[in-house]
């Protein structure tokens, strides 16, 4: 019964943010199976070459991310995946690049009574989108988008031949 429920409110929702809902159950499992086969860095650097192109303006970027965002919520609390900050963030990160949003993933960290606790979000044009407005208060956040500090460590790519 609950999963004719869940098909019930899901052909209930509006046409456009089924489409969004479907493409981030996608995109929420793409990145899930991707971390745990791939890695982080190698699933990072294939996202983001999939999803450069087209920009949208500063105006129409927010609200389409807020979309993205509220559709990855829905996928996330409904799919039977496991997924936390960091898969929801590079998916919903991913998302709202491929829809033109200049997105940035950012990962912070704090001091907890037993060690160091990492949160990942993700920002557009400066803004908090799909985690609470706050959250870069309550973590230090890394210095810059996670791109610029992965290709800072990695430097410059070397070609390699086969001899």
């Amino acid at each position: 019964m609950a999963v004719l429920r869940k098909i019930r409110t899901f052909r209930a929702l509006p046409a456009a943010l089924r489409r969004r809902t479907a493409a981030a159950c996608a995109a929420l499992a793409l990145v899930t199976c991707g971390l745990r086969t791939c890695g982080f860095a190698r699933l990072h650097r294939w996202l983001a070459r999939t999803s450069e192109g087209r920009r949208l303006p500063a105006g129409e970027a927010l609200p389409a991310a807020r979309i993205d965002a509220r559709a990855l919520g829905l996928a996330a609390r409904n799919l039977p995946l496991r997924a936390l900050c960091l898969e929801r963030s590079l998916a919903l990160w991913w998302l709202a690049r491929r829809r033109g949003a200049d997105a940035a993933l950012r990962i912070g960290v704090r001091r907890t009574g037993g060690g160091i606790e990492a949160h990942a979000w993700v920002e557009v044009g400066g803004v908090v989108v799909g985690d609470e407005p706050d959250v870069a208060s309550r973590y230090l956040p890394f210095d810059g988008d996670v791109s610029a500090i992965l290709a800072a460590i990695r430097g410059p790519r070397r070609r390699r031949f086969r001899t």
